[in-house]
């Protein structure tokens, strides 16, 4: 995504190609020519955001120029922000406690006000199982389905969401056998959400073999570049071989 957001035909009336809510990791947003803005919450991103400096951009200096430059554009964006902020709706009794629940929250209230940007990332924590996994893991599956409800639920009342969609991602899959610690490892293979009020649901590709494996891997049935390749092409307008997956074509989710 970091390279195709930058490619989409219509980003020069955005605040930014993408959003990161309360996390320091990039993850798919980030690539060189990719502007991406990081905050932890709106409050504080304006805060901090408007001490910036309104020095020109103009310098001899290769290094400074380029700090001025990225000056300017996070103005740009704050000032889209600042708007975004002043009419989002309060949406704060709609949404539980949990810390997907506040990201989510303040991706609703800023797209709901009309935020110009043409992706949001934010995360959750703790799927990293390998020990006493049972637990945690429903708990945490609790905490995506309740909070990826209440988004749904605000959204389609702001007729939005049918202009949204929700995939989730993760930086690695895991093995399908208990391990010694009653938790599963690393693996090779992950599934995918797809949400949205334009999303043909079911399932794309293939349920994965408990024991036809690779080494104790589950084998996966579809290139996760295909869902890229899907979303890049029908929402952003940008042809595939933009990120080196052009021999993918579009899945019929979308």
């Amino acid at each position: 995504l970091g390279r195709v957001l930058p490619a989409a035909a219509f980003r020069d009336d955005l605040a930014a190609d993408g959003l990161i809510i309360d996390s320091t990791d990039a993850g798919p947003l980030g690539a060189a020519g990719s502007s991406a803005i990081v905050m932890h919450n709106p409050d504080e991103f304006l805060r901090i955001a408007q001490g910036i400096s309104n020095r020109s951009t103009r310098s001899d200096n290769d290094a400074l120029r380029h700090i001025l430059g990225v000056q300017s554009h996070v103005r740009k964006a704050t000032a889209d922000i600042a708007v975004a902020i002043k009419r989002r709706p309060d949406l704060e009794d709609k949404f539980g406690q949990s810390t997907l629940d506040t990201r989510l929250r303040h991706t609703a209230e800023l797209l709901i006000a009309g935020l110009p940007v043409l992706a949001v990332k934010v995360g959750i924590k703790g799927f990293d199982t390998h020990a006493n996994q049972k637990g945690s893991h429903a708990r945490l599956l609790a905490q995506v389905a309740s909070a990826t409800s209440s988004f749904r639920k605000v959204m389609r009342e702001a007729n939005l969401w049918r202009n949204v969609v929700m995939v989730t991602v993760s930086e690695f899959g895991r093995r399908p056998a208990q391990n010694g610690s009653a938790g599963t490892d690393h693996g090779t293979a992950a599934p995918m959400f797809v949400m949205g009020g334009s999303i043909q649901g079911g399932l794309y590709g293939q349920t994965p073999s408990l024991t036809d494996l690779n080494a104790g891997d589950l084998k996966h049935s579809l290139d996760f570049r295909a869902v890229y390749a899907t979303l890049s092409r029908k929402l952003w307008g940008v042809d595939p071989q933009t990120f080196g997956a052009g021999q993918f074509q579009p899945l019929g989710f979308l």
